[in-house]
């Protein structure tokens, strides 16, 4: 075996492919062409070919291009040829080695590295095509039904479009046959599915389609040949010697053996489609006469040759397929007569098997089985075509097993009067036979699927489904359920749901419902691997609400919203959120204490409040149970709740009554049962979390309370087992509570600790104290202000201040503008202003607040300048609303103060007509005010 020199020995193509799969190269172990060498010897030595199908790709059927060296070539030309051909070789002999271990990624990794070498031949760039659609067909056939139509799609794609060159064309022939058998696999494998399958109507029309078009492909192909064959003659009738610059056509001898194969597959691809239709049928003969035709013309070919053998055993089993038994089997004897070798062997013992069960000698099918399998224990499985052969054979003795078995079974499930008639003995030999062949195929399918992979094993277990479910009276629970467990080990999980179904009424009318519930949920679980989530969730809801006293009945309920919440997610319809609101409710309804139902809680309380029923959300908000892992959650959303409910509706007492009533709540949860002075003596989480949003809302909304909460806040920091950063949340609300009591001069000496926090939480202190009323007493409002410029400062100015965006910024700079003002320090205030304007000239907080200044200051400039600013800030604010009628107070002012009385009076008339209401009785009440004390 010699590999092309430099062509397979690069570290750094193995490297990539290595990396590409998963695998680690290691440089000083294996080389590249010491891997190779590697897996070409295991495959030769071990494995020989193999392939599910008996073509499923050009390989075998292509050994022809192994043997094309010509004698008109030079010495030197011969050896270029020779390494080529040796190349093509290891190719092939890799890639069948890691199909037989089913390494497909590696396969189609080396296939892709492989074919973008700029120096391949002709040859071998088709062949690497070739054998990269042969790994796309085999994976395709080991994996799941729903998996395979991409990789259907790629295999042919990988032979389509190879953009040869008219002198190239001999070539193409090859990719093109690959082509045609990836159609014939496919048709195949639904020709197969169709007989185990209840929708077997549909797999056959797909089956019909593909074989068909398989056999047009291939046809077009074998007339390309001949066409071909026809150019090399000269005109005395002898073949032309033709010399194939770089390997890059084929010679006359390798466009024969070509059109041999091509027969062969065609007549594979026409016993297939006569399968497909009913017997006697018209399309049936004709199908499989015009494939006896091929297989007879092969068969006559010399003994030794192995397409010839192949054709041999092709032809018994068309000629059983058109029901001429009495040639078949003379066929089958001449057959075995030769002595064939074991691949050949073990098909011929399948079709004698498969002539007896059509012949209707079950029993004498099924003890031929058993003794040609013998024990199974000792089955050594030979390399090489042999592998697939046993399959064969083996998937034949299953049919033969479940023909007595399914024998047996009837026997024993006859009337009672029937049973009565025959003697003791004769049942309990039936018994002791459905129990024989019943274990027989258990075995043999546990085998199958043990020593012949993902393929075989699928169709073994779909035959024993599909033969069960078709008996009369098999109604019985544990048969039904074995049915079904073989469909999903098959892959055919549509089926396996619907005998799972049958399995659940069955244990139901029984009155097994711990059997019912189980099966019911393996049913939803097949539909939750496949992720479909109209279907698991409407199986899981069903299911629970059936056996909603079942243990797992409220976990199979979550399922149910699972999948519908990821329904939602896909498509956000309205009538999908509805189901999915219902669900929830449903779930709390029914299972109200059970674990997770407080996370179902929050997706609740979340949607209510998305549409604006506050009171609803609020309700299970407070529902959650202060020991869960969500009540920090919880709590956190419900005072976001009073946020949104108070912007959204500002004059809802129930709001504030709702807060009063939480507040008691949150104080109660904190209090705890066990505590000394009204503070509890150890801390839970929960209690944390409550008293957190406990503050929070006494702060902002009730403005009571808050010596105690200083109180809370203070006994909880001091514990020692308070996490650090539950102390970094807590400790800024301790100065928001301060300064809301009016104790800002305490508040001020814990400012410089908010360093250490975050930026983010100190801008969050900060804007909190802003929110607080305006302390009536001059001094306690100096204090506040000098607290908010305090804290405002180390906003600006700390460590991660480069983090905030630039709304963030801007609400810390106005903030310490505002502070400014409210210290009585204007000219810095004005300073402040005046840059915010340059940075945000149209933000309508910095407007209004510049404009007050400007107002404060009471200068003639400054007036004109806050006339200008209530102007700007008017433009820029929508009509109506309340800082548009703030803006024309402060117009009519300006005016009033510069002496501007009639045109301050028109705007204010105009006013009074367009919006009677003047934005309310308070700001009515300030209009009246400013022109009376005007005059």
């Amino acid at each position: 075996m010699v590999s092309q020199p430099g062509e397979m020995n690069e570290p750094n193509v193995c490297r990539r492919l290595c990396r590409r799969i998963g695998w680690r190269y290691c440089s000083t172990h294996l080389p590249w062409r010491a891997l190779v060498r590697c897996w070409a010897i295991i495959v030769a030595v071990t494995w020989g070919t193999w392939s599910p199908f008996g073509a499923v790709g050009a390989s075998d059927s292509m050994a022809w291009a192994d043997d094309t060296a010509q004698q008109s070539r030079t010495p030197a030309a011969n050896v270029r040829i020779q390494r080529a051909a040796d190349a093509v070789e290891t190719d092939v002999r890799f890639l069948e080695g890691l199909r037989q271990r089913r390494l497909y990624a590696l396969a189609e990794a080396y296939c892709h590295e492989v074919a973008g070498r700029d120096d391949l031949t002709t040859r071998r760039r088709v062949r690497l095509a070739v054998e990269l659609s042969q790994t796309l067909v085999a994976q395709a056939l080991d994996s799941p039904p729903d998996a395979r139509a991409p990789l259907w799609k790629r295999a042919e794609a990988a032979v389509r479009d190879l953009g040869l060159s008219e002198t190239e064309g001999s070539w193409a022939l090859l990719a093109d046959v690959q082509a045609a058998l990836v159609r014939l696999a496919r048709g195949e494998l639904a020709r197969q599915m169709a007989a185990t399958s209840p929708d077997g109507q549909r797999h056959l029309g797909e089956a019909r389609q593909d074989l068909r078009e398989a056999v047009r492909q291939l046809d077009v192909v074998r007339q390309r040949i001949e066409a071909r064959l026809r150019g090399l003659a000269t005109p005395s009738g002898k073949p032309r010697a033709t010399v194939s610059k770089q390997n890059a056509t084929m010679d006359r001898n390798a466009l024969l053996s070509l059109q041999r194969h091509v027969q062969f597959e065609l007549a594979r691809a026409l016993a297939h489609l006569g399968q497909c239709f009913a017997p006697e049928s018209a399309d049936r003969i004709s199908a499989l006469s015009r494939a006896v035709e091929h297989f007879e013309r092969l068969a006559a070919l010399s003994t030794v040759d192995p397409l010839a053998r192949e054709s041999r055993v092709e032809l018994i089993r068309c000629l059983r397929f058109l029901g001429d038994r009495q040639a078949a089997l003379r066929r089958l004897e001449q057959l075995e007569r030769q002595s064939p070798p074991a691949a050949i062997a073990y098909r011929a013992q399948a079709e004698r098997i498969e002539l007896l069960l059509d012949a209707g000698k079950v029993n004498e099918a099924a003890v031929l089985a058993e003794k040609l399998l013998g024990t199974l224990e000792g089955d050594t499985s030979p390399a090489g075509e042999a592998t697939q052969a046993m399959a064969e054979r083996e998937l034949a003795a299953l049919r033969a097993y479940l023909a007595a078995w399914q024998q047996a079974h009837r026997q024993q499930r006859k009337p009672q009067k029937e049973r009565q008639k025959e003697q003791q003995s004769q049942e309990e030999q039936n018994a002791q036979q459905t129990v024989h062949w019943q274990k027989a195929a258990e075995r043999l399918v546990a085998h199958i699927a043990a020593r012949r992979g993902t393929y075989w094993a699928r169709r073994a277990e779909s035959l024993m489904a599909a033969n069960i479910a078709g008996w009369s009276g098999t109604e019985d629970a544990s048969l039904l359920t074995r049915i079904a467990e073989s469909y999903f080990r098959a892959g055919q999980f549509d089926e396996a749901v619907v005998a799972y179904d049958r399995a659940q009424r069955e244990a139901a009318r029984r009155g097994d419902g711990r059997r019912a519930f189980q099966l019911g949920y393996v049913a939803a679980s097949i539909e939750h691997q496949r992720g479909r989530h109209e279907a698991a969730a409407e199986r899981f809801a069903r299911l629970a609400r059936e056996y909603d006293d079942h243990p797992q009945a409220a976990q199979t309920h979550r399922l149910a919203i699972y999948h519908l919440g990821q329904l939602l997610r896909d498509q956000a319809d309205s009538q999908t959120l509805d189901r999915y609101l219902l669900l929830l409710e449903e779930h709390l309804a029914r299972w109200p204490g059970a674990p997770g139902s407080d996370e179902i809680r929050l997706r609740l309380a979340r949607l209510l409040e998305h549409r604006g029923q506050y009171a609803r959300a609020e309700k299970l908000y407070r529902q959650v149970s202060s020991e869960s892992e969500q009540f920090a959650r919880a709590v956190q959303r419900l005072v976001e709740l009073y946020e949104h409910w108070f912007n959204n509706q500002p004059h809802d007492r129930r709001a504030r009554q709702h807060v009063a009533e939480a507040v008691d709540w949150l104080d109660r949860i904190v209090t705890g049962p066990a505590s000394r002075h009204g503070v509890p003596d150890t801390w839970t989480d929960g209690q944390r979390a409550a008293l957190l949003a406990l503050a929070r809302l006494r702060v902002e909304w009730l403005h009571e309370g808050l010596r105690r909460t200083e109180q809370l806040l203070n006994a909880a920091l001091a514990e020692p087992m308070a996490p650090p950063e539950w102390k970094r949340r807590a400790f800024p609300w301790l100065i928001v509570v301060l300064a809301a009591e009016g104790a800002g001069d305490r508040a001020l000496r814990f400012v410089d600790q908010l360093a250490q926090n975050d930026v983010s939480s100190t801008l969050a202190v900060l804007e909190s104290v802003d929110r607080l009323p305006r302390p009536s007493d001059p001094k306690l409002r100096h204090d506040v202000a000098q607290l908010k410029q305090r804290v405002a400062r180390i906003v600006l100015h700390h460590a991660d201040a480069a983090s905030l965006d630039a709304n963030a910024r801007k609400r810390a700079e106005t903030i310490l503008a505002s502070s400014l003002v409210e210290a009585g320090r204007l000219d810095q205030a004005k300073q402040h202003y005046e840059r915010l304007r340059k940075s945000a000239p149209r933000d309508a907080d910095v407007l209004e607040q510049y404009a007050a200044l400007l107002a404060r200051e009471g200068s003639p400039d400054a007036w004109r300048a806050a006339l200008d600013g209530w102007r700007e800030l008017e433009r820029h604010s929508p009509a109506g609303s309340p800082r548009w009628f703030r803006a024309k107070y402060g117009i009519c002012q300006a005016h009033l103060a510069l002496g501007n009385r009639q045109r301050a009076e028109k705007i204010y008339s105009q006013l009074q007509v367009l919006h009677p209401s003047l934005g309310g009785a308070e700001m009515r009440a300030r209009f009246d005010q400013l022109f009376r004390a005007s005059r």
